[in-house]
């Protein structure tokens, strides 16, 4: 048994206890015998040592200023292969913001796989920071995960956010806020009888009715390739018909040059 220190300790007259002490990395394998029975074939078992070879940090790139998002961190070992999240607290598992923008909080209970430890990441602050997750070995040497960039970005408007439109008309649609300095704004429509609405956010009134115009700040979830909507907001669409056009003037007078409002 090379690279492991085995010490026999008696825990009853009948049965033996092994204490394995790691001393470097590696796989290594061990079989037990029996001088007293005759068999084919013997107990075999195999233990795993390993340190730590990388921490990584999940985390959607951009959120909404006063939302919350989860990350995530695990431990990889030198094969890429996860730690029990049990080991963390013997590990002084970290995971620190670059800046104030943002505050971190564990998730009690963590992840139901065992090997994930899973944060709530509250953006206060409207800025970009980083995140990082360290570990520190017995040796006293910690090792970093690769920073993860976020972006806390103020929330998705649209304007106007009343709209009252006659049929046939047509209106565009703004949208503020948003993560910067590029948005990817898209646009739907809750009732397409009433409206319908182009992806770049321009109105056609159909038919007299309301309904409402909903815009969706997306982006692509780097890790998954999912879509990923970051912010969205919403506005009130009336198509209603023409009956006439008032006029009010505050005069039925005026001097000549003169100029007045009408209404």
């Amino acid at each position: 048994m090379s690279d492991i220190q085995l010490i026999c300790i008696g825990c009853k007259t009948s049965y033996f206890c092994h204490k394995v002490t790691p001393r470097k990395d590696g796989f290594h394998s061990f079989t037990v015998y029996d001088l007293c029975l005759e068999l084919t074939s013997h107990p075999l078992a195999s233990v795993s040592v390993s340190g730590v070879g990388s921490v990584q940090v999940s985390v959607i790139e951009k959120m909404e200023v006063q939302k919350e998002v989860l990350a995530t961190v695990q431990v990889l070992d030198l094969r890429g292969k996860p730690l029990l999240a049990s080991f963390f607290s013997l590990m002084g598992l970290k995971l620190e913001a670059a800046s104030d923008i943002v505050s971190l909080r564990p998730v009690s209970g963590g992840s139901d796989d065992g090997v994930t430890r899973v944060y709530t990441v509250y953006g206060a602050i409207k800025g970009h920071t980083t995140l990082t997750a360290s570990v520190r070995l017995p040796t006293g040497q910690v090792i970093y995960s690769a920073p993860k960039p976020l972006e806390v970005f103020p929330p998705l408007r649209l304007d106007p956010k009343n709209i009252t439109l006659i049929i046939g008309a047509k209106l565009q649609v703004l949208a503020f806020g948003g993560p910067q300095p590029q948005s990817n704004v898209e646009f739907s429509i809750l009732d397409s009888r009433v409206s319908t609405v182009t992806g770049g956010g321009m109105l056609d009134a159909m038919e007299i009715g309301s309904t409402q115009v909903v815009g969706r700040a997306v982006g692509t979830d780097p890790i998954t390739g999912e879509k990923v909507v970051y912010s969205q907001d919403d506005a009130i669409v009336n198509v209603v018909t023409l009956r006439g056009i008032r006029i009010y003037t505050p005069l039925s007078r005026i001097q000549t040059g003169t100029e007045v409002q009408t209404l």
